[in-house]
């Protein structure tokens, strides 16, 4: 006879969602861009309707030792970034970011993740953040606690460290 238990639950999907379109392959990308981030075909001939699904990683950040970072959430960079509130009670996540020259905050700078825009945070720290574009012919500070748009190539310095941000979503 059929068991009276209750059938169990489906664990919670509490990973970001974000709304973009899919390739004829089935990947989720930004509606700005034109082609997929992941097979590269065009996405225009597809049917322009957004549909909601789990924001894949909206890039890397290549650091100036070869380090990468896949970008799947937000993330405190400092040289103590674990002594933060927030990466205790798991918001941020800790990216530890060791400087010879002392330039680097124990909290120097957030990257969050907004639907699909990778946004650099100067926290306030000691000796600033710079960020260069692709291209650009030379570095700008950032203001603290104005979020800047990383794009695809942005090259970004703290103390004496430097990453770059790599992102197959386009350049917009």
């Amino acid at each position: 006879e059929p068991s009276s238990a209750p059938a169990a639950a489906e664990p919670e999907d509490d990973r970001p969602k974000v709304k973009g379109i899919l390739c004829k392959n089935g990947h989720l990308n930004d509606p700005r861009a034109g082609f997929c981030a992941l097979c590269g075909i065009r996405t225009t001939q597809q049917t322009a309707v957004l549909i909601e699904g789990v924001r894949p990683p909206l890039g890397l950040l290549v650091f100036d030792d070869g380090a990468t970072v896949s970008l799947d959430m937000d993330y405190l960079l400092g040289r103590e970034p674990e002594t933060d509130d927030r990466v205790a009670s798991g918001q941020l996540r800790p990216l530890l970011v060791l400087d010879q020259t002392g330039g680097v905050s124990r909290h120097h700078a957030e990257i969050r993740l907004e639907g699909w825009d990778v946004l650099l945070v100067d926290t306030g720290s000691a000796n600033g953040t710079l960020v260069a574009p692709r291209g650009a012919p030379g570095w700008s500070s950032l203001v603290p606690n104005q979020p800047v748009r990383l794009t695809p190539g942005m090259a970004v310095r703290m103390g004496g460290r430097q990453f770059a941000f790599e992102s197959p979503h386009g350049g917009f």
